[in-house]
């Protein structure tokens, strides 16, 4: 897509193109249990930090299905406003897709594995509700225990850590243990485990689970989806 990752942290845009065209990036992944299109909340919508809004949805396996560019002046006309939270909630369903304002681009995608449209364009079934859970995605039972050996919160804090190959084991042990007291022993079970989570390619998935939780802090999880946004944004740049 020819974008650029914002190398600091922006008000309200994540990348720009040649033409210093700010972007913002939000995706959703499909999974058994919840179908669900919605993305997550956009804030501050009236401050126009943005004039695209790049919105992707995956499927369970983390493959791209949809792909569609919309401009900041409709955002307003099509998503939904609550008032509860004070942000505007968008769901890429219905009218979404057939408004002539919004771009598919889900074609220049060479890996896709496209989302059936005519679903989404129905109408929701009030009749038929979708099943959450508090932790969004279910995880595998071996999946589920790495975390746990981890921690939720050491894992998305000392993510960009785990995952610089630089970093050895024992700064990674003295990093922990100066900033978390935890035990030399404890710290390398986080070590461990978390860049094996990352190896395996099972990183997307766990932060996906953490960002859609209701039990952990809001400051975990709204870096779960900066950092899932980032990863997001660094393999779309990676498509020309």
């Amino acid at each position: 897509m020819g974008l650029t990752l914002q190398t600091n942290s922006k008000a309200g845009n994540d990348a720009v193109d040649s033409s210093g065209i700010k972007y913002q990036i939000k995706s959703r992944r499909i999974i058994k249990d919840n179908g669900s299109t919605q993305l997550s909340a956009i804030r501050n919508l009236e401050t126009q930090d943005f004039n695209y809004l790049i919105a992707v949805l995956f499927n369970e396996m983390f493959e791209v299905g949809l792909v569609v560019k919309l401009p900041h002046e409709i955002i307003g006309k099509i998503a939904r406003f609550s008032k509860h939270i004070n942000t505007h909630l968008l769901t890429l369903k219905g009218a979404v897709l057939t408004d002539p304002l919004v771009e598919n681009l889900t074609s220049i995608f060479p890996n896709r594995k496209e989302i059936d449209l005519a679903v989404l364009k129905q109408k929701t079934n009030p009749e038929t509700p979708i099943k959450k859970t508090h932790l969004g995605g279910a995880m595998d039972g071996k999946l589920k225990k790495l975390i746990q050996s981890v921690g939720k919160g050491c894992f998305v804090e000392y993510f960009e850590d785990f995952r610089d190959e630089t970093n050895s084991t024992a700064d990674l042990v003295e990093l922990l243990v100066r900033e978390k007291g935890f035990t030399e022993n404890a710290c390398r079970t986080r070590i461990s485990k978390s860049r094996k989570i990352i190896n395996s390619g099972d990183a997307e998935e766990v932060l996906q689970n953490i960002s859609e939780s209701s039990r952990l802090p809001y400051k975990v999880t709204t870096k779960a989806r900066e950092l899932l946004k980032k990863i997001l944004l660094i393999n779309m740049c990676m498509v020309r």
